[in-house]
C-alpha cells in the first residue's frame, strides 16, 4: 500500500473518528445533563418524604415518651368525680375498661297538662357507666350501662336493658361517637349522665317483687365514694395510665398505615435516587473516557489504521449523507475470494455488502446488508462499537463469517 493510498485512509478514518467522538460528547453531556436535572427533582422528593416520615416517626416517639400531661388527666379525674350523681370512678386495667359509678339517678319526664309543664321524677337507681377505651373502634357502642348496688323502682327506657351498646338517637349518637373518639371523656359522662336524667321517654316500672322477696331499700351508704384517700388517689393514677394507653394506641392505630406508606414513598424515592447516581457514574466515566480519546485522536487514528491494514483492509473511506446528517465508516476487505465492504455507523447495526446472493454467506444477512445475529454476539459487538473499537470489530466481524456465529432463526422469523 502506498503513502497516498495510506494517507487517504488516514484522512477518512480521522474523519469519521472525529465526528464520531464528537456525537458521542453531545449525547453523553446530553444524558448527563438529563440525568443530573432528573436526579435533583427526585432528591427534593426523596427528601419531602423523608421528613414527612421522620414527623410521623417523631410524633409517635413524643407520645410515647410524654403523652397527655398529668395535669390534664388529674383536672379531667377532678371534674367527673365533681360531677353530680358520680360516686366514683374505677379501672379495670386488664381488660382495659373505665367505669364511672353513679349514685341514684332520678329521672325527670316533663308532660304538658292543660298548657302547663309537670315535672314527674323517677326513682331509676344507680348505673355502672362502663367506657371500652381500648376497642379498635371507638363508637357509642363501646359504651354499656350495667345496674348499680341500687336498682331503684324504675327502669330506664333505654339504659335499662343492661350489657347491651345503646341507641342515644340521631343526633346524640354521632355527638357521643366523637366525643369518645377525641377521648373527651369528661364531657362524654356529663353527656351521659344528662340522657340518664332528661331522657322523655317514659321510664318502665319494675315487676312487683314475690312475697318472698323484699323491696330494695335504698341505703344512704350506696352514696358513698372512695373508703379512703389512697384508695382515691390510685384511682387517679389508673385513669391518667389508662387514658395514656388507649391514646397511644390508637395514635399507632391510626398512624400505622400512614407509617407504613410514608416508609414506601421514601423508600421508592431513594430507590431512584440510588439509581440515577449509579447512573450518573456510568455516565461520567463514559464520558471522560470519549474526552481522553478525543485529546488522543491522532494516536487513536495511528493505531488503528496500522491495525486496518494489517487486519486486511485494502480501502477505507468515510461517507456523509447530509439528509439523515450521519457519517459512515465503509472498511473494504478481502474475505474467501469475496471483496466485501464493511459500513458502520454512530448508532446502526453494522451493514455487510458484496456478498452475491446465491452464495452460502448470503445466509447470514439479510436483503439489506444487516447480519442476523443471536443476542449474545450483538451484545458483543455493541460493546466493541461503543468503545470505538473499529478494528476490534472488524476482527469480529471475520470470525462471525469464519465461525458461522449467526442465528438462522432470526432469518426465518
Amino acid at each position: 500500500m502506498g503513502n497516498e493510498e495510506k494517507a487517504a485512509f488516514t484522512k477518512a478514518f480521522r474523519i469519521f473518528l472525529r465526528a464520531y467522538y464528537q456525537e458521542r460528547l453531545r449525547r453523553g453531556s446530553e444524558r448527563l445533563r438529563a440525568l443530573k436535572e432528573a436526579l435533583s427533582k427526585e432528591e427534593d422528593e426523596c427528601y419531602g418524604a423523608a421528613l414527612e416520615l421522620a414527623e410521623l416517626q417523631d410524633s409517635l416517639e413524643q407520645l410515647k415518651r410524654e403523652g397527655e400531661s398529668a395535669a390534664t388527666l388529674d383536672d379531667d379525674f377532678e371534674k367527673i368525680l365533681a360531677m353530680e350523681g358520680v360516686r366514683l370512678i374505677s379501672v379495670d386495667e386488664h381488660q382495659g375498661h373505665l367505669r364511672i359509678c353513679t349514685k341514684r339517678i332520678m329521672q325527670v319526664v316533663r308532660l304538658q297538662i292543660e298548657g302547663k309543664t309537670q315535672q314527674t321524677e323517677y326513682d331509676i337507681g344507680q348505673f355502672h357507666i362502663v367506657i371500652r377505651l381500648l376497642e379498635e373502634n371507638l363508637t357509642k357502642d363501646s359504651i354499656i350501662f350495667l345496674p348499680g348496688e341500687y336498682r331503684g323502682t324504675h327502669s330506664h327506657p333505654h339504659a335499662g336493658a343492661t350489657g347491651y351498646s345503646v341507641c342515644f338517637g340521631s343526633p346524640l349518637n354521632q355527638d357521643i361517637s366523637k366525643l369518645i373518639a377525641d377521648f373527651k371523656i369528661a364531657p362524654l359522662v356529663h353527656l351521659l349522665l344528662s340522657f340518664l336524667r332528661w331522657d322523655e321517654a317514659n321510664p318502665v316500672p319494675l315487676r312487683e317483687p314475690s312475697k318472698k322477696e323484699t323491696p330494695q331499700q335504698y341505703d344512704p351508704i350506696f352514696e358513698f365514694g372512695y373508703r379512703s384517700p389512697d384508695e382515691r388517689a390510685m384511682a387517679k393514677r389508673a385513669y391518667a395510665a389508662l387514658l395514656h394507653k388507649a391514646k397511644l394506641i390508637r395514635a399507632n392505630r391510626l398512624n400505622s398505615q400512614a407509617l407504613k406508606e410514608a416508609e414506601e414513598e421514601f423508600s421508592k424515592y431513594l430507590s431512584r435516587v440510588l439509581d440515577l447516581r449509579n447512573q450518573m457514574k456510568g455516565a461520567e466515566k463514559i464520558l471522560a473516557r470519549y474526552r481522553m480519546r478525543a485529546s488522543n485522536l491522532e494516536y487513536h487514528v495511528n493505531e488503528q489504521i496500522e491495525a486496518f491494514i494489517g487486519a486486511g483492509a485494502y480501502m477505507i473511506r468515510q461517507e456523509y449523507a447530509p439528509q439523515s446528517d450521519e457519517t459512515a465508516l465503509c472498511i473494504n476487505f478481502s474475505f474467501r475470494n469475496l471483496s466485501l465492504e464493511l459500513e458502520i455507523k454512530s448508532d446502526a447495526l453494522p451493514k455487510l455488502r458484496g456478498i452475491p446472493s446465491d452464495h452460502p454467506l448470503s445466509l447470514k444477512v439479510d436483503p439489506n446488508g444487516y447480519f442476523i445475529l443471536d443476542t449474545h454476539t450483538l451484545k458483543e459487538l455493541s460493546k466493541l462499537h461503543a468503545r470505538a473499537s473499529f478494528v476490534e470489530y472488524l476482527h469480529a466481524v471475520i470470525e462471525l463469517l469464519r465461525a458461522g456465529k449467526l442465528d438462522e432463526r432470526r432469518r426465518r422469523q
